[in-house]
């Protein structure tokens, strides 16, 4: 799983230094790459746009993987997908259809595996739990959203042509 990290140091030190010294410091996280970045550049957080996320959960018997993307054909046909939020103490209807952007289900084995690339950010954000709910829900997989395991996958940032790695910013 990669993950991204801005650091502001008090003294220069080339980048190479720098994932030498952490890797002995803490070394169940190994640095792949460091970049510098110039000063004064917006932190790296606000550029944040987008986010892919796996979740997985046990097959349910005699589900199939056809039944599967068709919930997900049906879920992403609908030009609104709205969801219940509560926010200080309120309860607030949100359209969360605009902030999916990819949505993809398969079956491996006894596993149930559904991809989705969602909006995150300052402009909003849609919960991977929210899909799985609709889904369960309005698109009929028999799963309980809470029986998934969920896992961040990657962060894009938005670019001219659509979404770009945080280390294209």
């Amino acid at each position: 799983m990669e993950e991204y990290m801005d650091m502001e140091l008090k003294e220069y030190l080339e980048p190479a230094e720098i994932a030498r010294r952490w890797n002995p410091i803490c070394p169940k996280y190994k640095i792949l790459d460091v970049k510098e970045v110039v000063d004064r550049a917006p932190a790296l957080m606000s550029r944040i746009a987008r986010a892919a996320y796996r979740a997985t959960a046990t097959l349910p018997a005699g589900y199939s993987e056809v039944e599967l993307n068709t919930a997900i054909d049906h879920l992403m046909d609908q030009e609104e997908i709205m969801i219940t939020r509560e926010v200080k103490g309120k309860r607030k209807e949100v359209d969360i259809r605009p902030g999916i952007f990819r949505l993809a289900g398969g079956v491996k084995g006894h596993i149930l595996e559904i991809n989705m690339e969602l909006l995150i950010g300052s402009t909003g954000n849609v919960r991977p739990e929210e899909v799985l709910l609709r889904l369960s829900g309005d698109g009929g997989v028999p799963v309980d959203p809470e029986d998934f395991r969920i896992r961040r996958t990657a962060l894009f940032a938005e670019g001219d042509t659509g979404p770009i790695s945080l280390w294209e910013v």
